[in-house]
């Protein structure tokens, strides 16, 4: 029996009761373990230390889920963790770094010299790694330690020669060991099977935290790839958008381009001239100043000035692009009334004729890159097919829909990326990405952040500086004052963009500067909290280029996130130094560590860590019941239900909240606030849904925790009680990090999805990428071929027509010499054994020019077969093609045989139109194919007598992007065998000089090779064969 007394008077809550029960039941499992196993530690001893290795594990939990994309925190932890829990000296992680081990976290008073270590079985990690299990060495300097030698060499560069137990576990990946966890101890006391199992755990979660930080980079890497096309993409389909929606009307198209030309080209403005002869009239402008569209407006048509850049295209049909027009020696009207600096023009042609040319500005000095040439080439291009044929606007409508679609979907990527660095509480690596993030898209040569830190500003982060100017200001703080520009804009609270430092009357060169490099544009952009500066975002060039209104709106932004990362960081430390503060910390960081395991097994599975979160939140805050609810479609469904009846869940499931109805959960979402509401039945602001929802729920207290994600408020978290009793702040506190974590799920799951569509559409693209390269070697294995071939050809042809024509000469003289030798004399036997052998001469001379032609067809058939694509590359009417491969095979058979006779039978699908093609290759496939199809029919109809009519049907079909053709004969068929074979060259079942086995070899390659399509063949043997060939409309040669 346990009994449980207090001084004071009263019961205990029934939690205290439970607690109490639980301590009983332990008690009990304690006293029986020691009769079974004497060894067992005391019972204080064991719960002690399970709840040591949980807080542990809840702590290397806690750490993976706060660094999702730094795995150095999660390390620090578990060797710290390690270190204590298993009582040793010190502890080690090890990372494979090619064929080393590289020391990744340490912690311990031993010194650790190296920096890495080869793998190998001489020193204890070497070897955990390699057998991919725990080594255990008890004494290191016993027998047992001298297979050890590695580990004492580093023993001794650490600077003890005293190690005795080490303990190596592998960090195992799918079965490969990925590194290895080491623990030591300077006294002979060898690792438990416990400290054993902990540590394995320890390795377990290291694994995991590695493969989060892996799957993230890799994420960030194909956003990275992807932004560039998609702003390409962006632009050729707002283009397109216009055309499709202006269908005859080219302004409107002009202007879209020169907008995205401009807009992409970072360019200040741009023109678009239409040429006729030699010239010019302004046709369309975006941003262009008014004295310069004045200019342009009131000349009309005009003759281009001698050596401008109009009079250079026009002459040359070339890019015309300088790097500053003012220092040109013709100065151009841009240059001079709407400040042109860097220029570029690119000419649009048609069929070699010069139609117009597109004009972009910058008013700094600063050439465009070739890229975005080749962008204003590809709009001229545009432009050029919007002039001559608007009438393809429609066709173009249906791929301006997927390029929008796609467009959207890697927005929404981006868009969970963002949300994904702007919730995380690792400060320092939010700064760092913030500032290099921001260095690279405004094209700065450096960038440095500085927050506060008490009354003091102090360097947080930076990008570009060498080590000796961080080393020089990392503990100076910076002081608000006008001598530098993080000094002006502190004490401004401003945006301080300086164009040339050398020339700013207030600018102080201080040893900094020079350490920096010596910049000369500088832009300042504060960090505003309150309207009051807490810090500042400093960017710098080294040459004098002003930064553009875009460049400086955009730091303004990354000055926005900055101020909201450190916010949330202060706020999560407030939280965290709260929660220390309360006297049941234990029972809510047991809550936490639930939930961060769910999160952390469950992480996809959202509707189990929604409701281990609300289950979570309920228990603590003393609330019985509670709900979860998302907004879709200007509602609030309930998606999580804690407590509530079945009969409530049916209710709610089946009426959302409306955005705007009166409830507790809508006013949160409203407000983005809490709303703590004492009693419900006392609260006039209840509307009839939500009083409906309360006669079915009972509650009468109420609390709304807005779900927010960019200051949008996706959903709301609500708790109750079943009588008045209002919560209490640091309940309502812990509610609030609830939802949080409620975010961030819902924000994991969303990433999720968002990754696995674009690993489909990566995949897909890899196989198309496959198919073209198999293409490729295809063709170029051909052309080898056609080479050979031709060889092959020349060298055999002239011997060959040599035995051929002298075969067929020889077998005439045979004829001759029986004509002289009859009018000489000779006895019966004699002339019986000359005609004899000059009858036998004459066959095989006959015989001879017989294979001699044979062998002739054979070479004719290998050239074929070897030749890349022939004649002309078009679109043809595939009915008319097919159509007339039947006249042409029928008349030609009936040519060759004498009473041939065949029916025909036709099939076409009028909606087969046209296919991109060779015409002349798939005539020949049509023509082999309808010859073997009439040989066929006509050997069956010589076996089968008069009772059989040989047919042959011919039928095409329109599959939408692609076209196909079906041959059919009711021949004999093709047995199994001979169709695995038919497709190989030099295969055929014709008799000797029938046939070369070239045919269907050649039909196979035009076919499948050639265009991209494919052959099948359908039989039965004694009743029909089919083949079927399916056909793209487009080229993919």
């Amino acid at each position: 029996m346990t009994s449980v007394t207090r001084v004071q008077p009263g019961s205990f809550p029934a939690h205290h009761e439970q607690l109490l029960q639980a301590f009983a039941d332990q008690a009990v499992i304690a006293i029986e373990n020691v009769r079974l196993f004497d060894e067992v530690q005391a019972k204080t001893h064991d719960l002690s230390e399970a709840l040591t290795y949980q807080t542990g594990s809840s702590n290397i939990l806690s750490v993976i889920a706060s660094s999702p994309t730094d795995v150095g925190p999660v390390l620090q932890a578990i060797v710290e963790s390690a270190c204590e829990l298993c009582q040793a000296y010190d502890a080690i992680v090890l990372l494979k770094d090619g064929d080393q081990l590289r020391f990744s976290a340490h912690h311990g008073p031993i010194m650790v010299e190296a920096d890495k270590w080869p793998i190998n079985r001489s020193w204890t990690a070497g070897r955990a790694f390699l057998e991919r299990k725990p080594v255990h060495v008890r004494d290191l300097l016993s027998d047992e330690g001298s297979d050890f030698p590695d580990a004492q060499e580093l023993s001794r560069r650490g600077g003890t020669t005293g190690l005795r137990s080490i303990l190596g576990v592998p960090l195992l990946r799918e079965g490969e060991s990925i590194g290895a966890i080491v623990l030591r101890r300077i006294e002979v006391h060898p690792f438990s099977d416990k400290q054993i199992s902990l540590l394995q755990t320890f390795a377990d979660q290291a694994v995991i935290a590695i493969g989060n930080v892996r799957m993230f980079d890799e994420v960030q890497a194909r956003t990275r790839d992807l932004s560039e096309s998609l702003q390409f993409q962006t632009a050729t389909s707002d283009v397109l958008k216009v055309i499709s929606s202006s269908p005859g009307k080219l302004e409107p198209v002009f202007i879209s381009m020169l907008k995205n030309a401009v807009n992409i080209c970072d360019a200040k403005f741009g023109n678009l001239f239409l040429i006729d002869g030699d010239s010019a009239r302004w046709e369309a402008g975006v941003g262009t100043p008014p004295k310069l569209a004045e200019y342009f407006t009131q000349s009309r048509a005009f003759q281009p000035t001698l050596g401008s850049h109009l009079d250079r295209v026009i002459r040359t049909r070339q890019v015309s692009h300088t790097a500053d027009d003012a220092a040109e020696a013709v100065v151009g009207a841009a240059a001079r009334l709407g400040g042109a600096r860097s220029t570029v023009c690119v000419p649009m042609i048609k069929d070699n004729s010069l139609v117009g040319a597109i004009f972009i500005y910058r008013t700094e000095v600063r050439p465009f890159t070739d890229k975005q040439i080749d962008l204003v080439r590809n709009f001229a291009a545009q432009a050029v097919i919007a002039i001559e044929n608007t009438r393809l606007l429609k066709e173009l409508h249906q791929r301006t829909d997927d390029l929008s679609e796609s467009l959207q979907q890697q927005t929404a990527t981006a868009d969970v990326l963002k949300v994904i660095s702007r919730s995380a509480f690792d400060l320092q690596t939010v700064l760092d990405t913030l500032v290099e993030s921001a260095a690279r898209l405004c094209e700065a040569d450096m960038a440095v952040i500085t927050r506060q830190k008490g009354d003091e500003y102090f360097r947080a982060g930076s990008y570009g500086f060498t080590a000796e100017f961080m080393d020089h200001v990392r503990d100076t703080p910076a002081k608000p004052e006008r001598g530098t520009i993080t000094g002006r804009t502190l004490l401004e609270g401003k945006v301080v963009h300086v164009p040339d430092v050398h020339i700013d009357p207030d600018y102080t060169f201080s040893k900094a500067q020079k350490l920096s490099g010596d910049p000369r544009t500088i832009l300042g952009v504060p960090l505003l909290r309150e309207g009051q500066p807490v810090g500042a975002i400093v960017l710098r060039r080294r040459v004098v280029r002003p930064f553009t209104e875009r460049q400086i709106e955009l730091v303004r932004t990354f000055a926005d996130q900055a101020v909201i990362a450190i916010e949330n960081v202060r706020l999560f430390d407030e939280v965290q130094a709260r929660t220390r503060d309360l006297s049941e910390s234990l029972q809510q960081q047991t809550a936490t560590a639930d939930v961060l395991k769910v999160i952390s097994r469950s992480a996809f599975d959202l509707d189990s860590v929604l409701a281990t979160l609300l289950s979570s939140a309920a228990t603590l805050c003393d609330a019985e019941k509670g709900v979860i609810f998302l907004r879709k479609d200007n509602h609030f469904h309930m998606v999580s239900n804690y407590g509530f009846s079945a009969e409530f869940e049916t209710f709610a499931r089946a009426h959302p909240y409306p955005a705007d109805s009166g409830s507790t959960t809508t006013r949160s979402a409203a407000s983005g606030g809490v709303v703590h509401v004492a009693d419900v039945l006392a609260d006039e602001t209840q509307g009839d849904l939500a009083r409906q929802y309360q006669r079915l729920g009972g509650h009468r207290t109420i609390i709304g925790i807005p779900l927010r994600r960019e200051g949008e408020t996706i959903g709301v978290f609500t708790l109750t009680r079943q009588v008045v009793q209002p919560f209490t702040k640091r309940q309502i506190e812990l509610v609030e990090t609830f939802a949080d974590q409620a975010v961030i799920a819902i924000q994991n799951v969303r990433l999720f999805d968002q990754v696995q569509e674009r690993t489909r559409e990566l995949s897909k693209s890899l196989d198309d990428l496959r198919t073209a390269q198999d293409r490729l070697v295809q063709t170029e294995k051909l052309a080898s071929l056609g080479q050979l071939t031709a060889g092959i050809a020349h060298e055999i042809k002239n011997p060959l027509n040599f035995v051929n024509n002298f075969s067929a000469l020889s077998a005439e003289l045979t004829d001759e010499l029986n004509g002289v030798l009859k009018p000489v004399a000779m006895d019966g036997k004699v002339r019986e054994e000359v005609d004899e052998l000059t009858g036998m001469l004459k066959d095989n001379l006959e015989k001879v020019v017989q294979h001699g032609k044979r062998a002739d067809a054979i070479v004719k058939n290998m050239l074929l077969h070897s030749r890349q694509g022939s004649g002309e590359h078009r679109r043809v009417e595939i009915n008319a093609l097919v159509e007339e491969s039947l006249n042409l095979a029928y008349h030609g058979a009936r040519a060759e045989k004498q009473g041939f006779e065949i029916t025909l039978q036709r099939s076409f699908d009028l909606a087969a139109g046209e296919v991109d093609l060779f015409p002349q290759e798939i005539t020949r496939v049509m023509l082999n194919l309808i010859s073997n199809g009439f040989y066929a029919a006509t050997k069956r109809a010589e076996a089968n007598g008069g009772d059989y009519e040989p047919t042959l049907a011919a039928a095409t079909k329109n599959l939408g992007n692609s076209v196909e053709i079906r041959i059919r004969d009711n021949g004999g068929g093709i047995s199994p065998e001979v169709k695995e074979k038919m497709f190989n060259p030099f295969f055929t079942t014709k008799p000797a000089g029938e046939g070369t086995g070239l045919g269907l070899s050649i039909s196979h390659d035009i076919i499948v090779k050639q265009h991209g399509g494919s052959i099948d063949v359908e039989t039965e043997p004694g009743l029909f064969t089919e083949f079927k060939i399916v056909l793209p409309r487009t080229s993919q040669r």
